[in-house]
C-alpha cells in the first residue's frame, strides 16, 4: 500500500522582498519527536522543513498566504512509499 510521507515543496518567506527568491524544503506527515534523529517514517529530522501530523490537508492550509506562518507553500510534490 501506497503511503503519502510527506512532500517536496517551494516556500516563500513573508519578509522576503525579492518575488523570485524561493527555497526548496521537505515537510514531512510523519510524528515530530523532540530530540529524535528521524520522524516517524524514518526522514531524517536535520532535513525536515516543518511537520504536517494531519497531511496533506493540513500542507494545503500552509499554500493561504494568511496561514499564520512566517512562509507559505508555492507548490508541492507528496513524497510516497511502501508501508504495510
Amino acid at each position: 500500500m501506497k503511503t503519502a510521507i510527506g512532500a517536496y515543496v517551494t516556500v516563500k518567506y513573508h519578509d522576503d522582498n525579492d518575488p523570485d527568491s524561493f527555497s526548496n524544503a521537505y515537510i514531512s506527515f510523519g510524528t515530530y519527536e523532540d530530540d529524535a534523529e528521524y520522524d516517524s517514517f524514518g526522514f531524517r529530522d536535520d532535513e525536515i522543513f516543518f511537520y504536517c501530523e494531519d497531511g496533506e490537508a493540513q500542507l494545503k492550509t500552509l499554500m493561504n498566504r494568511d496561514n499564520g506562518e512566517d512562509f507559505w507553500v508555492e507548490d508541492y510534490d507528496v513524497n510516497w512509499s511502501d508501508h504495510d
